[in-house]
Protein backbone atom coordinates (compact mmCIF):
# COMPACT_ATOMS: atom_id res chain seq x y z
CA UNK A 1 0.00 0.00 0.00
CA UNK A 2 1.49 3.34 -1.04
CA UNK A 3 0.37 5.11 2.15
CA UNK A 4 2.23 2.55 4.29
CA UNK A 5 5.38 3.00 2.22
CA UNK A 6 5.23 6.77 2.64
CA UNK A 7 4.67 6.53 6.38
CA UNK A 8 7.37 3.87 6.78
CA UNK A 9 9.82 6.16 5.01
CA UNK A 10 8.90 9.03 7.36
CA UNK A 11 8.89 6.90 10.49
CA UNK A 12 11.80 4.60 10.99
CA UNK A 13 10.48 2.85 14.07
CA UNK A 14 6.89 1.98 14.91
CA UNK A 15 6.04 1.30 18.54
CA UNK A 16 3.22 -1.22 18.93
CA UNK A 17 0.52 -0.42 21.47
CA UNK A 18 -0.02 -2.91 24.26
CA UNK A 19 -3.33 -4.69 24.54
CA UNK A 20 -3.17 -5.03 28.30
CA UNK A 21 -6.44 -3.44 29.39
CA UNK A 22 -9.35 -5.15 31.05
CA UNK A 23 -12.48 -6.72 29.65
CA UNK A 24 -15.25 -4.22 29.02
CA UNK A 25 -18.91 -5.20 28.84
CA UNK A 26 -20.98 -3.66 26.04
CA UNK A 27 -24.77 -3.67 25.66
CA UNK A 28 -25.17 -6.41 28.31
CA UNK A 29 -24.48 -8.95 25.58
CA UNK A 30 -20.75 -8.99 24.83
CA UNK A 31 -17.30 -8.20 26.12
CA UNK A 32 -14.21 -6.77 24.46
CA UNK A 33 -10.70 -6.12 25.74
CA UNK A 34 -9.64 -2.51 25.22
CA UNK A 35 -6.14 -1.11 25.68
CA UNK A 36 -5.26 0.64 28.94
CA UNK A 37 -5.98 4.36 29.30
CA UNK A 38 -9.17 4.25 27.21
CA UNK A 39 -12.17 5.89 28.85
CA UNK A 40 -15.82 5.93 27.90
CA UNK A 41 -16.96 9.24 26.44
CA UNK A 42 -20.09 10.97 27.68
CA UNK A 43 -23.11 11.30 25.40
CA UNK A 44 -22.30 15.01 24.98
CA UNK A 45 -18.70 14.23 23.96
CA UNK A 46 -19.93 11.67 21.42
CA UNK A 47 -22.25 14.28 19.87
CA UNK A 48 -19.39 16.78 19.64
CA UNK A 49 -16.97 14.25 18.15
CA UNK A 50 -19.41 12.63 15.69
CA UNK A 51 -21.33 15.41 13.96
CA UNK A 52 -23.37 13.10 11.71
CA UNK A 53 -25.98 10.46 12.47
CA UNK A 54 -25.84 7.61 13.07
CA UNK A 55 -23.35 8.03 15.89
CA UNK A 56 -21.87 5.17 17.86
CA UNK A 57 -23.87 4.52 21.02
CA UNK A 58 -20.71 3.86 23.03
CA UNK A 59 -17.25 5.33 22.40
CA UNK A 60 -14.02 4.65 24.25
CA UNK A 61 -11.18 7.09 23.58
CA UNK A 62 -7.53 7.35 24.51
CA UNK A 63 -6.77 10.08 27.03
CA UNK A 64 -5.99 12.67 24.34
CA UNK A 65 -9.13 11.70 22.38
CA UNK A 66 -7.30 11.08 19.08
CA UNK A 67 -7.79 7.30 19.06
CA UNK A 68 -11.31 5.91 19.37
CA UNK A 69 -13.26 2.66 19.43
CA UNK A 70 -17.00 3.08 18.77
CA UNK A 71 -19.82 0.56 19.13
CA UNK A 72 -23.42 0.22 17.92
CA UNK A 73 -25.76 -2.65 18.63
CA UNK A 74 -27.76 -3.48 15.49
CA UNK A 75 -31.39 -4.51 15.55
CA UNK A 76 -30.79 -6.88 12.64
CA UNK A 77 -29.82 -10.14 14.21
CA UNK A 78 -29.03 -12.77 11.60
CA UNK A 79 -27.48 -10.84 8.71
CA UNK A 80 -25.06 -11.78 5.98
CA UNK A 81 -22.05 -9.87 7.29
CA UNK A 82 -20.11 -9.45 4.01
CA UNK A 83 -23.21 -8.17 2.16
CA UNK A 84 -24.19 -5.77 4.93
CA UNK A 85 -20.60 -4.55 5.28
CA UNK A 86 -20.42 -3.99 1.51
CA UNK A 87 -23.53 -1.80 1.74
CA UNK A 88 -21.92 0.23 4.54
CA UNK A 89 -18.79 0.64 2.41
CA UNK A 90 -20.83 1.75 -0.61
CA UNK A 91 -22.70 4.28 1.54
CA UNK A 92 -19.47 5.78 2.85
CA UNK A 93 -18.04 6.07 -0.69
CA UNK A 94 -21.29 7.68 -1.93
CA UNK A 95 -21.39 10.30 0.83
CA UNK A 96 -17.62 10.88 0.99
CA UNK A 97 -16.23 10.25 -2.53
CA UNK A 98 -12.66 11.17 -1.52
CA UNK A 99 -12.52 8.23 0.88
CA UNK A 100 -9.77 5.76 0.02
CA UNK A 101 -10.85 2.18 0.76
CA UNK A 102 -7.88 -0.11 1.39
CA UNK A 103 -9.60 -3.46 1.55
CA UNK A 104 -11.94 -5.81 3.32
CA UNK A 105 -11.26 -9.04 5.15
CA UNK A 106 -12.47 -11.41 7.83
CA UNK A 107 -10.98 -11.78 11.29
CA UNK A 108 -10.57 -15.04 13.13
CA UNK A 109 -11.74 -14.20 16.66
CA UNK A 110 -10.00 -15.42 19.79
CA UNK A 111 -13.21 -17.22 20.81
CA UNK A 112 -15.47 -19.53 18.80
CA UNK A 113 -19.06 -18.68 17.98
CA UNK A 114 -18.42 -15.30 16.44
CA UNK A 115 -17.96 -14.13 12.83
CA UNK A 116 -16.19 -10.84 12.11
CA UNK A 117 -15.78 -8.92 8.82
CA UNK A 118 -14.13 -5.52 8.40
CA UNK A 119 -12.87 -2.95 5.94
CA UNK A 120 -10.36 -0.19 6.46
CA UNK A 121 -10.07 3.20 4.82
CA UNK A 122 -8.64 6.70 4.95
CA UNK A 123 -11.01 9.62 5.29
CA UNK A 124 -10.60 13.37 5.71
CA UNK A 125 -11.49 15.69 8.56
CA UNK A 126 -10.80 19.28 9.51
CA UNK A 127 -7.85 18.04 11.59
CA UNK A 128 -6.38 16.05 8.70
CA UNK A 129 -6.56 12.52 7.31
CA UNK A 130 -7.97 9.77 9.52
CA UNK A 131 -7.44 6.00 9.42
CA UNK A 132 -10.62 3.99 10.04
CA UNK A 133 -11.73 0.40 10.49
CA UNK A 134 -15.41 -0.50 10.40
CA UNK A 135 -16.42 -4.02 11.31
CA UNK A 136 -19.40 -6.24 11.95
CA UNK A 137 -19.36 -9.05 14.50
CA UNK A 138 -22.17 -11.54 14.95
CA UNK A 139 -22.94 -14.76 16.75
CA UNK A 140 -26.06 -15.39 14.62
CA UNK A 141 -28.35 -13.88 17.27
CA UNK A 142 -26.69 -10.54 18.03
CA UNK A 143 -24.78 -8.15 15.78
CA UNK A 144 -22.29 -5.46 16.73
CA UNK A 145 -21.11 -2.72 14.38
CA UNK A 146 -17.82 -1.30 15.56
CA UNK A 147 -15.42 1.34 14.42
CA UNK A 148 -11.86 2.33 15.12
CA UNK A 149 -10.17 5.57 14.09
CA UNK A 150 -6.93 7.39 14.68
CA UNK A 151 -4.91 10.13 12.99
CA UNK A 152 -3.55 8.76 9.74
CA UNK A 153 0.02 9.46 10.81
CA UNK A 154 -0.44 6.99 13.67
CA UNK A 155 -2.17 4.16 11.84
CA UNK A 156 0.93 2.01 11.50
CA UNK A 157 1.23 2.17 15.28
CA UNK A 158 -2.42 1.29 15.85
CA UNK A 159 -3.70 -1.00 13.08
CA UNK A 160 -2.45 -4.29 14.56
CA UNK A 161 -3.62 -3.30 18.04
CA UNK A 162 -7.07 -2.36 16.72
CA UNK A 163 -7.42 -5.71 14.94
CA UNK A 164 -6.25 -7.47 18.13
CA UNK A 165 -8.95 -5.63 20.10
CA UNK A 166 -11.59 -6.68 17.60
CA UNK A 167 -10.47 -10.32 17.91
CA UNK A 168 -11.31 -10.26 21.63
CA UNK A 169 -15.07 -9.84 21.12
CA UNK A 170 -17.02 -12.46 23.07
CA UNK A 171 -20.80 -12.68 22.86
CA UNK A 172 -22.45 -13.82 26.07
Amino acid sequence: MLDEMILAFNKSKSTPNELSGSETELFDSLTIQLPEKFNQLSEESIKERYAFEPRPAIVYAQNNGNVNFGFCYLEKRDIALPIYLSKVMDSIKAVFPNTLIYGEDTIVPDHEGCAICYFDFRSSSLEGPIYNIIYLASNGRNTLMGSFNCPFEEYMDWKDTALSVIRTIVFQ
